[in-house]
């Protein structure tokens, strides 16, 4: 494992301990553990080109709160991922993300359906592959749109499905920086802690 994404990984795991602290002791929350495939591009005009990747998202989901007041309805979900890039330039991707999740439907039925935004940054070793003009740095963003669905397993496990939209850029940090666009499935299991 490269050095930089080593350090990417200790600062993402450090980022959300302090995050998770700041929730507070008492919280409710929970851990999802996903495995998910991306494919990519989605549209290609020329500049694009594939960057296909394959990973494992951890997961702790506690609920929203805006000024000590919980929003109904709503959490926040601290993301580690780690990734193989299973088609196209470099060979790993890792990272940490911020969401916020909106549940949707009504809190007694069976399937609860899900959608979620949020914001993060990836590691990478793909920009040192000088003929992609797409990844330029090491340190990437990362903006992520979900819909999911969580239904009940038994014991307090749940199922979890969603499909993902990532992209991936710089933000201009570099000249190369036509970014990935990936779409995704990820499949996975909750608990309450």
């Amino acid at each position: 494992m490269p050095a930089v994404f080593r350090s990417c990984l200790g600062v993402a795991v450090l980022g959300l301990l302090a995050t998770r602290l700041a929730a507070g002791p008492d919280t409710p929350c929970s851990f999802e553990v996903l495995g998910g495939s991306f494919v990519s591009p989605l549209w290609n005009r020329g500049r694009r080109e594939t960057f296909n990747y394959t990973g494992v998202f951890l997961r702790e989901a506690w609920p929203l709160s805006w000024r000590g007041r919980p929003q109904a309805g709503w959490d926040w979900v601290g993301e580690l991922f780690a990734a193989d890039v299973t088609a196209g330039f470099g060979h790993e991707l890792g990272g940490a993300s911020l969401l916020a999740r909106r549940w949707l439907g009504r809190p007694e039925a069976r399937w609860h359906p899900y959608v979620q935004f949020g914001f993060g940054a990836a590691c990478t070793d793909a920009y040192r592959d000088r003929a992609q003009q797409q990844l330029g740095e090491a340190l990437e963003f990362k903006t992520t749109v979900s819909a999911g669905l969580h239904a009940p397993l038994s014991h307090g496990w749940s199922w979890v499905g969603e499909l993902s939209f990532n992209h991936l850029s710089d933000g201009g940090l570099s000249d190369r920086n036509y970014g990935v666009h990936a779409l995704g499935l990820a499949v996975g299991l909750s608990r309450p802690l």
